[in-house]
C-alpha cells in the first residue's frame, strides 16, 4: 500500500502477461532485499535497477529495453522510456503490496520508503 499523494497508477503497454509477471517478480526481490538491508532508506527505481545494476540482458526487466528498441527508438531513448515504465510498474507493485510504503521524491525521481 501506498501513502502520499499522486497514488495514481499508469498501464505499461506492450507486455503480456508473462512478462509483467516476471517484471513484478524481480522488482518484488529488489524491494525486499532493499527493505532487508536498508530499514527505513528511500529508494527509487534507479537505485535497485540503475548504476551497478543497469545491465538487464537475461532479465525480465529487459523486456522493457526491448519493447522500445523494437519500435524503432535509439539506445538512449529506450534506456529512458524502459526506466519510466519500470518506474510504474514499481508503483503499481508497492500500490498492491500488504505492507505500508510512503511515497515521496528523492531527488528529481519519486521515492519510496517502507513504513515501519
Amino acid at each position: 500500500m501506498l501513502t502520499g499523494t499522486s497514488l495514481g497508477l499508469r498501464r505499461v503497454p506492450g507486455l503480456d502477461d508473462s512478462q509483467k509477471k516476471g517484471i513484478l517478480f524481480q522488482l518484488r526481490n529488489a524491494v525486499n532485499t532493499w527493505c532487508d538491508n536498508n530499514t527505513g532508506d528511500w529508494f527509487a527505481v534507479r537505485d535497485l535497477f540503475g548504476g551497478d545494476n543497469y545491465d538487464w540482458r537475461g532479465s525480465p526487466m529487459q523486456r522493457l529495453y526491448d519493447k522500445h528498441s523494437d519500435n524503432g527508438f535509439d539506445h538512449d531513448t529506450s534506456e529512458t522510456k524502459a526506466g519510466i515504465d519500470a518506474g510504474w510498474l514499481m508503483k503499481e507493485f508497492l500500490f498492491y503490496d500488504e505492507r505500508m510504503f510512503e511515497q515521496g521524491y528523492k531527488g528529481r525521481v519519486r521515492g519510496y520508503r517502507l513504513m515501519r
